[in-house]
């Protein structure tokens, strides 16, 4: 459906705050996400808690799956809060990596990401996307422009269906040049064979704006495995056993990337900015 759904909670006390509180969104100026845009509406609450703000035609606001959007706060006085920290939406077939930790999904081919603390980590997003045979886009929202660093506790899930890992989404990324500004390192070191596997007739992985580091099977493994049923894989502007500004080596593997039969595969682009970086 187009209709966008946005839950939002407040828990400033009645006695610091006069209900009740109008709670307005707003799709936040791209891609910083640090402030209100266009304002998409607003929804009500009467005491601390928490409301959900629906929107329908969401698409004739230009909002769309990978936006961000702020919301304020302003109570019955008319007192203005600050622009929130900023959300991506999650559309059709988009997961948005919001955790650092590493707990699956808990229900598989809902289409939702979502671990038992309502959190969507790096392994659950993997897993719901495996549930669905198109291809599926994981973004990152996290809060800020630092650079976040993802460990799984053991391997990732095999990537058996088309999946776009996209660092790009991550707030202060860029590949406009070069050396890009990645803001997403995923460390292998916990991986019993590769950081990330790819697997099946249908596995298929475009990755962008990532670094991937780290000893997967004590330094004898592999960042990626390209498995020989797979095709067609991407990879632009990511780094390979680096930190994330890309001077210095980070762990070690037998091979960074290394495809075992595939075919059809893609590395880098027409663009120099669109280069990947190996140790």
């Amino acid at each position: 459906s187009d209709t966008l759904s946005v839950q939002l909670s407040l828990d400033s006390l009645p006695d610091s705050t006069h209900y009740p509180v109008d709670l307005h969104v707003y799709l936040a100026d791209q891609p910083s996400g640090t402030a209100g845009d266009v304002r998409l509406g607003s929804v009500s609450i009467a005491a601390p808690g928490v409301a959900v703000f629906n929107l329908s035609g969401a698409s004739a606001f230009g909002v769309g799956g990978g936006d961000r959007l702020v919301a304020t706060a302003i109570d019955a006085l008319g007192n203005t809060s600050e622009f929130s920290a900023s959300v991506i939406v999650q559309g059709a077939g988009t997961f948005v990596v919001d955790s650092l930790g590493d707990d699956g999904d808990t229900l598989l081919g809902d289409g939702l990401c979502s671990d038992e603390g309502g959190f969507c980590t790096l392994r659950a997003a993997i897993e719901e996307a495996n549930a669905n045979p198109v291809r599926d886009t994981i973004a990152f929202g996290f809060p800020g422009t630092d650079p976040v660093t993802i460990t799984p506790a053991t391997s990732l899930p095999s990537i058996t269906t088309p999946i776009l890992i996209d660092g790009l989404t991550a707030g202060g990324a860029s590949c406009a040049s070069w050396p890009p500004q990645l803001r997403i390192t995923i460390d292998t070191s916990n991986s019993s064979f590769a950081g990330l596997f790819v697997d099946g007739t249908l596995g298929r992985l475009d990755l962008r704006g990532v670094v991937l580091n780290g000893s997967p099977l004590g330094g004898i493994g592999y960042l990626v495995w390209l498995g020989g049923f797979t095709s067609s894989s991407t990879f632009r502007c990511n780094f390979f056993g680096t930190d994330v500004t890309g001077t210095q080596v980070v762990g070690r593997s037998l091979h960074q990337v290394f495809a075992n039969g595939s075919s059809g595969n893609d590395f880098g682009g027409v663009s120099a900015s669109s280069r990947n970086l190996f140790s």
